[in-house]
């Protein structure tokens, strides 16, 4: 097995390769996904409220994508 050093450009490759990935510091439902064409791995919200000491989640998640299609170029 070869071991190869990693470079800014295989990064940025690894990282415009991404679908569905879920990572724990975010929202549930909230996941991270790109293409050779779109750098913007989160298109998904969700409303909060400040309610006294604490954020409270409003309502469901919204995949920014499936709403509104895709970014305009």
């Amino acid at each position: 097995m070869s071991e190869r050093a990693a470079t800014r450009e295989g990064l940025r490759d690894a990282v415009r390769n991404l679908k569905d990935v879920e990572v724990d510091m975010l929202l549930p439902g909230v996941t991270l996904s790109t293409g050779s064409d779109d750098a913007f791995p989160i298109e998904t919200m969700q409303l909060m409220r400040f309610e006294g000491e604490l954020w409270q989640l409003l309502g469901k998640s919204v995949d920014a994508r499936k709403e509104f299609g895709p970014p305009v170029k």
